[in-house]
């Protein structure tokens, strides 16, 4: 299953319409700075160069933190994901680590 999760969220990665309605998503609380798709494609990871070289428990870490949870529905052969808000914003986060230390600065 972990493998069609991961062709999904590359998927989802690809789809324009699709990372529009999850930044609307993500982007609602003012309380936090707003992503662009370019740092939300990155804090997806899977379609990143660092994925190939993440070890095994590293890209288990990352599916956790990108998702809140994932089902499959055997009669329909289709698998959704509910994506974790928090967790895409603590994965940019990592990627973008100046960005979190000039926030804290500001504050």
């Amino acid at each position: 299953m972990e493998e069609a999760v991961i062709a999904q969220l590359v998927n989802i990665s690809e789809n324009e319409r699709e990372l529009a309605r999850i930044l609307d998503s993500i982007n609602k609380d003012p309380e936090n700075p707003a992503l662009s798709k370019k740092e939300l494609k990155d804090a997806l990871l899977v379609t990143s160069p660092i994925w190939d070289v993440l070890l095994f428990a590293q890209k288990h870490r990352v599916l956790q933190l990108l998702l809140k949870e994932a089902s499959y529905d055997a009669r329909d052969e289709k698998l959704s994901l509910k994506l974790n808000e928090n967790g895409i914003r603590f994965l940019h986060l990592l990627r973008e680590p100046a960005k979190c230390n000039s926030n804290s600065k500001s504050t």
